[in-house]
């Protein structure tokens, strides 16, 4: 089995299964994944990546892997004639566009021994392609069989006979033949015979059974079955067992008491305490005023002078890893760090991944590792071929409410439209989601005549502006008539520079000691010298000033810092919105409470009051003078747990250090 450390990288490892003691192979410092056993035993074939971690790269950048034959038992020997491992990606960097296309579409490739062990058959991109090839153990004889323009994972059964394949979020089995050249298999395309294996309840990493006669495949909490006669008959029904189980939510056991703090509530009339104090038990705000009996047990605080809010909501968040080419998870992801660190304690990835985001939230929730609280769409709904390998087809509502049910079994809570260009569909779309009782926001394209008639059709939420200024009286009636909510991302405004230009020409950020805790300085340095802006070519205090039309009409925005830089984003966020007009006690507003009304977690979060949970952001200055002063962060907490602004380590009540990133740790 494969596995990964963050200390000490990936590994291989042997297991026994009769006392379950395990043995590390060295094979060297990369991730590693697709293991397979020959049919006698005697060896083993795996992907293993190249040496650019050990130059800084981040596993989800990693972009060359290899294909390692070696014999089962000894670790260190390779089959006679093998002196270069067999490449299964290209060593050099992909393009942008190649990589872009390919980002969110990850699987890992398949590897499997032949009949006799004659052959190894693999998976591998070539350019957006996914193509079958055949090797033999010796490294000769490379020779690919089937392409798969559309599919993202393509598995061979045991007995050669069939292969299943994933294209465009469904599964298809099509019959595998050695016919001298390459062909191409698609359902998509109507090239070959293709055959659904389910409508209901199609998966994810579907793998064949010993004998070859059946599927397994995951959906969310279900482990599913179903023999390939069944699949060929479209007769049989897919047997499910449900695999979930329980965990203890993380949940401190102890009292703090913050004492001789300001206190920005964001409660529903914005109250401002002063002298206050904050008492926490567990994780939960027991009480806020003054002059309160504080619990002999408690550990106090003393923080006069300081500031106190409410834990900021990035509601546009990316946390800066989505899930590596394996399939690889590290413990410590660099951007929960950053942002928690930064203040901000809750995360809604609105372009998110099945593999992994929910893996990682229920990780959170825990305690198994820090970092904000996590919520996702899952994998975006491309209608559109925008990104090739992400299509979703919507014809008709029972392909709306197939998507939509798919993410909801991952756990999402709301669904991202991205790219979708007919009317039709997206009301569709709108349809699955309010049946299923799910949000539905939107990638805006800076296309304000669609956002139109997807607030019109029951929209949610846009994402981004819609790249249109000035917003006269009939677009803000619209929108608050319709109780939609916008996440304007200024970062990154459409119609003009983006937000971040601003920072980038004003801030010496690879200078920065807190951003050096979470970025190589060379990462840093990619930022300097940017375009420079004279202050009349910014756009996004334009953008801003008419936001604040929006807001003062009662519509809904949202902070949201589209994971532009982990954490600090946020607060260039708030003082963006401040540049167009914005009180700082209003951009606060946008950061905290709206984010959480947005998404319907307001009842637990979002403001400082008895009876909810205890995220928030100690600040030494006082923000409502200057917005900036809400970088001046000493204490986040989350959950009742108190970290270290600089580092994200806890201080109480299990106090810890911060450990270096893995990508910061070799090169």
């Amino acid at each position: 089995l494969a596995g990964w450390d963050d200390d000490d990288w990936g590994s291989l490892y042997s297991l026994s299964l009769d006392d379950g003691t395990s043995v590390r192979y060295p094979e060297g410092q990369s991730q590693f994944g697709s293991i397979a056993l020959s049919r006698d035993g005697t060896k083993r074939a795996y992907i293993r990546g190249d040496g650019s971690l050990q130059n800084g790269t981040h596993l989800e950048r990693q972009t060359g892997f290899e294909l390692h034959i070696s014999k089962a038992i000894l670790p260190d020997s390779r089959v006679p004639g093998l002196t270069q491992p067999v490449m299964i990606h290209s060593r050099e960097p992909v393009t942008d566009i190649e990589w872009h296309l390919n980002r969110y579409a990850k699987r890992p490739p398949t590897v499997m021994f032949g009949p006799n062990d004659t052959y190894i058959y693999f998976t591998e991109f070539s350019g957006d392609t996914l193509i079958l090839k055949r090797i033999r153990p010796d490294g000769l004889d490379e020779k690919p069989l089937i392409r798969f323009p559309r599919a993202t994972r393509a598995v061979l059964s045991p007995d050669l006979k069939w292969i299943a394949f994933r294209e465009y979020h469904r599964t298809f089995v099509s019959p595998f033949e050695f016919t001298g050249k390459v062909y191409d298999v698609s359902a998509a395309d109507d090239k070959g015979f293709t055959q659904r294996v389910d409508a209901e309840w199609d998966g994810d990493f579907t793998e064949w059974n010993a004998e070859g006669t059946g599927l397994y495949w995951t959906r969310g909490r279900w482990f599913c079955e179903k023999s390939l006669a069944d699949i060929l008959s479209e007769k049989g029904e897919t047997r499910r067992t449900d695999i979930s189980f329980e965990y203890d939510l993380d949940t401190p056991r102890s009292i703090i008491a913050l004492t001789g703090v300001r206190v920005l509530t964001m409660n529903s009339d914005l109250e401002v305490l002063e002298n206050a104090t904050v008492l926490v038990e567990e994780n939960w705000i027991a009480a806020v005023g003054q002059d309160m009996d504080i619990p002999e047990e408690a550990r106090v605080f003393d923080l006069s002078g300081a500031t106190v809010m409410p834990g900021m909501f990035d509601a546009h968040g990316h946390y800066g890893s989505p899930i590596s080419a394996l399939n690889v998870i590290e413990q410590r992801p660099y951007g929960l760090h950053a942002n928690l660190a930064y203040g901000v304690t809750t995360m809604f990835d609105v372009y998110g991944t099945t593999q992994k985001d929910f893996w990682i939230s229920d990780m959170l929730r825990a305690g198994k590792i820090a970092g904000p609280r996590i919520y996702s769409v899952g994998d975006p709904i491309f209608v559109t071929k925008y990104r090739s390998k992400m299509h979703r087809p919507i014809k008709s509502l029972d392909d709306a409410l197939e998507h939509a049910r798919f993410n909801q079994d991952h756990g999402a809570t709301a669904l991202k439209d991205y790219s979708n260009h007919t009317r039709a569909a997206r009301q569709q779309l709108a349809a699955a989601c309010r049946e299923l009782e799910l949000n539905l926001v939107t990638e805006s394209f800076g296309n304000p005549m669609m956002n139109f008639t997807q607030i019109i059709d029951g929209y949610t939420g846009i994402e981004h502006t819609p790249g249109l200024t000035p917003l006269y009286d009939d677009v803000r009636k619209l929108f608050g008539a319709s109780e939609v909510g916008m996440t304007p991302t200024l970062i990154v405004v459409y119609g003009g520079p983006s937000g971040e230009s601003y920072f980038y020409q004003t801030e010496r950020l690879w200078e920065d000691p807190k951003l050096l805790r979470f970025f190589r300085k060379d990462e840093l340095f990619d930022l300097r010298r940017p375009t420079h802006y004279w202050d009349d070519d910014l756009y996004h205090p334009v953008m801003a000033a008419e936001l604040h039309k929006l807001h003062q009409a009662g519509v809904l925005l949202q902070m949201g810092a589209h994971g532009q830089m982990m954490g600090l984003g946020a607060h260039w966020e708030m003082e963006m919105f401040v540049h167009g007009g914005f009180t700082p006690l209003e951009a606060i507003q946008v950061a905290t409470l709206n984010g959480f009304r947005h998404h319907g977690l307001d009842h637990e979060l979002g403001s400082i009051e008895v009876g909810k949970l205890a995220d928030l952001v100690v600040l030494r200055d006082n923000p409502l003078v200057d917005i900036r002063n809400t970088r001046s962060i000493r204490y986040v907490m989350k959950n009742g747990r108190l970290y270290n602004g600089d580092d994200a380590s806890e201080v109480y009540p299990d106090p810890g250090t911060a450990k270096p990133f893995y990508f910061m740790t070799k090169n």
